[in-house]
């Protein structure tokens, strides 16, 4: 009868359970922190397995999305150091590149991405035949188009861009017909459609 009470129930297993309770939110709290957000739990994932690429991979992709690309492409080396043959490394760390205008760079690394998986997309070898043509490197920009175009033929884009390497190496019938297969391809392509009437108009 003596009893005091704490919400209606006895207050001494009340008291004990309100401090369970209370425990165990610190503890959950405690333990969800480094979950907080992708910044932090990715910090929080190279710091536990330091030697794993795939925290640097995803803590790179996290600093882009920030606006801090060069944070980005040194996690993206870190990890490209940590596994020279992490294919997801390599090709982040090219298109990352690309997108720097570093022509060098993703020139190597798409280079790296493409050996490593030669079939995964075509996205690196249209990249890597564009960095070659920004570095001068005309004749070596045909090779990486002519394996996407063998491995993906339907593909647009590709095409166009064979045929702009053939159009600047003076092989202006090569370079048509590459052009006029991209607009059987891609018939809204205007690129392809002005470059082409360009070449016709030299003849």
């Amino acid at each position: 009868i003596g009893t005091r009470e704490l919400f209606g129930k006895p207050a001494m297993p009340t008291a004990a359970a309100l401090l369970v309770l209370g425990g165990l939110a610190y503890a959950t709290e405690t333990q969800l922190a480094p979950w907080m957000d992708n910044l932090t739990l990715f910090t929080h994932a190279i710091q536990v397995a330091p030697t794993n690429p795939m925290g640097y991979e995803h803590l790179a992709f996290e600093m882009y999305r920030r606006n801090d690309a060069m944070a980005a492409v040194n996690l993206y080396k870190k990890a490209v150091a940590l596994d020279p043959n992490d294919y997801r490394a390599n090709f982040g760390l090219a298109v990352l590149l690309y997108r720097l205008q570093d022509w060098q760079g993703a020139n190597i690394y798409c280079g790296q991405a493409d050996r490593i998986a030669p079939d995964s997309n075509n996205v690196c070898y249209q990249f890597q035949t564009d960095a070659l043509m920004h570095l001068g490197e005309w004749q070596a920009a045909e090779l990486p188009i002519r394996r996407a175009i063998a491995l993906w033929p339907q593909e647009p884009g590709q095409h166009l861009r064979l045929g702009r390497i053939l159009a600047h190496e003076g092989k202006s019938t090569e370079a048509q017909r590459e052009l006029l297969q991209e607009l059987q391809i891609d018939p809204t392509s205007t690129a392809a459609r002005g470059e082409l009437q360009q070449l016709n108009d030299r003849q």
